[in-house]
């Protein structure tokens, strides 16, 4: 009874033609919508392994997007540096160091620790190069206002590496709310066996 409720429900609504779409997969094929009956346990498993392995590929791709983008405008750094008077090759090359550590912590998550000598351990993580960053980034700031605090397009221009730090930064916290919500899935499971 409740089943054909929902059915008119969602007909007379006119949602159940949005939620097909909009669950369907990449390929456009029909068989991977939510079916309209309740599901047993081995269903919801399968529609959330789907569903986490299509929210792993998109981030990769978003990740390899920005990542790509960061490697053009690293490279546009060095180039310019090369071409520039000292005091802008410095905010360059600076400005260059701080995309590839917003590129480095966005692509990987690592924990590292190296032995120099015997008795120094060097340890990096994820929030030594973030700290780091945030050191270039104040430094780059403080430069660019101090020394081309009048040219505002140069001063803007200096700024992209912040930009890529943010984009890094609201990626990742995007990422791991996902993670953390198709975790929390599986423990909303239901447990039902069709007969």
């Amino acid at each position: 009874m409740v089943s054909r409720l929902r059915r008119i429900n969602n007909k007379v609504l006119g949602y159940k033609d949005s939620l097909q779409e909009y669950i369907r997969s990449d390929d456009g094929e029909e068989g991977d919508s939510v079916p309209e009956y309740p599901m047993d346990s081995e269903e919801q498993e399968e529609l959330i392994q789907n569903f986490a392995l299509n929210n792993y590929s998109r981030n990769q791709q978003y990740v390899n997007a920005v990542s790509v983008c960061c490697v053009i405008c690293c490279g546009l750094f060095l180039i310019l540096a090369t071409r520039q008077p000292k005091d802008v090759a410095v905010l360059l090359i600076l400005g260059f160091q701080s995309m590839v550590c917003s590129c480095v912590t966005l692509r990987y998550h690592f924990q590292h620790e190296y032995n120099i000598p015997k008795f120094i351990k060097f340890r990096i993580t994820n929030r030594r190069i973030t700290y780091i960053n945030w050191i270039l980034l104040i430094l780059i700031f403080w430069l660019s206002v101090a020394e081309h605090g009048t040219e505002y397009y140069l001063m803007f221009f200096f700024q992209l590496p912040l930009v890529f730090f943010i984009v890094s930064t609201l990626m990742k916290k995007w990422i791991l709310d996902m993670e953390n919500e198709v975790s929390q899935l599986h423990n909303m499971k239901y447990k039902y066996k069709n007969v």
